[in-house]
């Protein structure tokens, strides 16, 4: 399939799910006290909160693994994208029953105070979500996928109030949604081989919309298939009430498709794809013969012990209570906890980067030649004391620069997979195209072809085609532009220009005869629909110019005013991403033989600027697919975490599942009926403690003594219950 995403989503779920499970299990007991469960929940969210928006998981180095590893760079990648939907998933759904009864006493109160209580509600969504899609239409793509994993979850418990605010809506519902929800997981893990990137499946030949018809079908028809087999396995391998056969059985399957897996992979490299088919087919038969044979017992039994009894109904529950040793004051909370929340918002929303213009920000390391000697191995024709005069310079990034890094050709070669990349220019940008190639993995391509440098060249690997446009004037790049766009072709997915510095030289052009050529260029790149990269000219060594010539008319001063005059004619700011030649070339400038031309390392950290910043260039191209395009960027932001923390505080300990928008609805209760969610706990879960046969809390004591030893006993009963049940 090809896809890292594959199998991201999935993993993440599972290990959200995991995560949850073992909050919950540990300290089952607290699991029935009302507050020291919800301090536990709270406890998570600041784990999630200095793991992911602090990025403590950093320091374990997710970041070096994109180009090595894709498939755990995308689990770690997506997990900062939706690190708190499970954790507030989870804040709703134990606030769940008070919200509903909060809506059920609304609806039993006089018709006006219901109206505008749910009208205010329901006006204060309106207006978040308002301002929430007026600001996520201004907003860069990158911006907008950074801040909506803070911002993503209000638009969602807006649409579940408007869902449930009548009787009426709460009464109806879509069946074939309903139906459809249930095979969800089987469908989004099934349609990556139904729809791959080549297009769908094809079946019917010559009638493309049948065949996407048909194909659908057999997406949700083979979907409900894997969710019935996946059910009926999960009742044979996990038996419900029995934790030591569903460990050794989760052991045991684990094992057998490691197995299944490294065998497999061993036959991979003998025997042709349809031999290790076969084998791995027979292997499955066998191994799910023996499955249901090892478990088909079981299953029957546990599945007529299902059938017989709920799980909760024979179970005897000994009484759980819960103090409050301290009383504090929930409106003056609230309103700090506010106040909190929109200051971490506003100061973390205008911290959000997207790290544009920043790439050309390095500088050249030395490295020690005699240490690298010694690392590989290799005799050392260097004597030691003179090892400090001898540097090897490797181009750079500050250490927290949005995650720049050297591109191995792996990594290139799947950046730039599909790829159609035009160069246009002179003898620099030819440099370019040599370094390129390199880093593709092409490394006879050194650059030195004497007079075949002046000419078109193209050069093709797997799927990626790179261009050479010979265009020493500013003319000539004009012209080559608009041979682009007039070519039945389509337009290229990558547009590398940069030149004009031989203008003076060759056409001995005045300032405004610049000036004309530069306002030209500037409209023909901004009028381009690809995505361009101009490459300015790169620092001039004066005094190695080869002749007085050149000398008088190219010099570093005069080459200075041209690249001011792209800037002040709109050329850099009709292109995609500007590589600016002096940031990686002034330092080396004594390197530049013959004045203008540079060795190939030089030219090799150039093409590195430019591959960390092509997944920025490719989210301005509506041509081009996006997929994980925030890999340098810096993912975690600490302010709109904090801002999430509150977000949480205010949801586990003032009971609202709509993080304190609810208690909006207190202002127009008359008859002093309480219905904020702190007054609704009890009610709530009356019906939950008495169907568990417990006690519901008690309020607020004072007491000590006697009061923690009966809490230390119904610790042990409530641990005792959860072993039983």
């Amino acid at each position: 399939i090809g896809k890292a995403e594959y199998i991201a989503l999935p993993v993440l779920h599972t290990i959200s799910i995991m995560v949850i499970w073992f909050w919950f299990t540990m300290h089952r007991s607290t699991n029935y006290v009302k507050y020291q469960f919800r301090r536990r929940l709270f406890g998570l969210g600041v784990l999630i909160f200095i793991g992911w928006d602090c990025e403590l998981l950093s320091m374990f180095g997710f970041h070096s693994l994109r180009g090595s590893f894709p498939s755990i760079w995308e689990c770690y990648y997506v997990s900062h994208m939706h690190h708190w939907a499970a954790f507030l998933g989870v804040i709703f759904a134990v606030n769940q029953k008070i919200a509903s009864l909060q809506l059920r006493k609304l609806e039993s109160m006089n018709p006006i105070s219901s109206t505008l209580a749910k009208g205010t509600i329901c006006f204060v969504f309106l207006s978040i979500m308002s301002g929430c899609t007026a600001e996520a239409l201004k907003m860069p793509s990158l911006a907008l996928t950074l801040s909506h994993r803070y911002f993503g979850i209000f638009p969602v418990l807006a649409y579940v109030y408007f869902r449930n605010v009548s009787k009426s809506l709460r009464e109806h519902h879509i069946g074939a949604l309903s139906w459809l929800g249930r095979y969800s997981l089987e469908v989004y893990l099934l349609q990556h081989h139904a729809f791959t990137d080549r297009g769908c499946i094809n079946v019917i030949r010559g009638y493309p919309r049948c065949n996407f018809a048909f194909v659908a079908i057999l997406l949700i028809g083979t979907a409900r298939a894997l969710n019935h087999i996946t059910t009926i396995l999960r009742h044979m391998l996990l038996p419900m009430n029995d934790d030591e056969k569903c460990i050794k059985n989760a052991v045991r399957g684990v094992t057998g498709v490691a197995v299944l897996y490294a065998f497999a992979s061993l036959l991979s490299g003998w025997l042709s794809f349809g031999s290790v088919l076969t084998i791995s087919i027979i292997s499955g038969i066998i191994l799910y013969q023996t499955i249901v044979e090892a478990t088909y017992a079981d299953f029957m039994e546990s599945r007529e012990a299902t059938k017989k009894q709920s799980s909760f109904e024979d179970v005897v529950t000994p009484e759980v209570s819960e103090t409050r040793t301290r009383k504090f004051y929930p409106h003056l909370f609230f309103a700090l906890a506010t106040m909190v929340f929109l200051l971490s918002s506003l100061w973390g929303y205008s911290r959000l980067q997207t790290c544009q213009s920043t790439a050309n920000d390095g500088y050249w390391v030395p490295i020690d030649p005699c240490l690298s000697d010694r690392q590989f191995n290799h005799e050392n024709y260097i004597d030691p004391g003179d090892c400090a005069g001898v540097e090897h310079l490797q181009w750079a990034w500050p250490r927290a620069r949005c995650n720049y890094h050297h591109h191995s050709p792996p990594e290139v070669q799947h950046e730039l997979k599909g790829m159609r990349i035009v160069l246009i220019g002179d003898s620099s940008m030819r440099g370019i195209f040599h370094s390129l190639s390199r880093s593709l993995g092409d490394f006879d391509e050194n650059g030195y072809e004497g007079s075949n440098s002046h000419t078109d060249k193209t050069v093709s690997y797997e799927s990626t085609s790179l261009e050479f446009k010979w265009a020493p004037l500013s003319v000539d790049i004009v012209t080559k532009f608009k041979s682009l766009k007039a070519s039945p072709k389509p337009m290229p997915d990558l547009i590398i220009a940069g030149g004009g510095v031989l203008d003076k030289l060759q056409l001995s052009i005045t300032h405004e005869d610049a000036r004309v050529e530069v306002t030209k260029m500037a409209e023909v790149l901004s009028n381009s629909n690809a995505m361009v990269c101009w490459f300015t000219p790169p620092t001039i060594n004066t005094q190695a110019l080869n002749s007085d010539d050149k000398r008088l008319h190219i010099n570093e001063d005069a080459i200075e005013e041209m690249r001011k005059l792209y800037h002040e004619l709109g050329v850099l700011a009709s292109s995609s991403f500007i590589l600016d030649g002096p940031s990686f070339t002034k330092d080396r400038v004594l390197e530049a033989y013959d004045g203008i031309q540079y060795p190939p390392p030089v030219y090799d950290a150039g093409v590195q600027i430019l591959l960390n910043e092509l997944s920025r260039l490719k989210t301005t191209s509506p041509d081009t697919v996006q997929e994980s395009t925030l890999a340098s960027v810096p993912l975690g932001n600490p302010y709109l975490g904090l801002g999430m923390l509150v977000v949480t505080l205010i949801g586990l300990f003032y009971f609202d599942a709509y993080f304190g928008l609810s208690y909006l609805a207190q202002l127009f209760v008359i008859n002093g009926d309480k219905l904020s969610p702190g007054d609704l706990y009890k009610e709530a879960f009356k019906p939950v403690f008495k169907r568990l046969k417990m006690s519901p809390p008690e309020e607020e004591r004072t007491d000590t003594g006697p009061h923690e030893s009966s809490l230390e006993l119904e610790g042990r009963n409530s641990s005792s219950l959860s072993r039983r049940r």
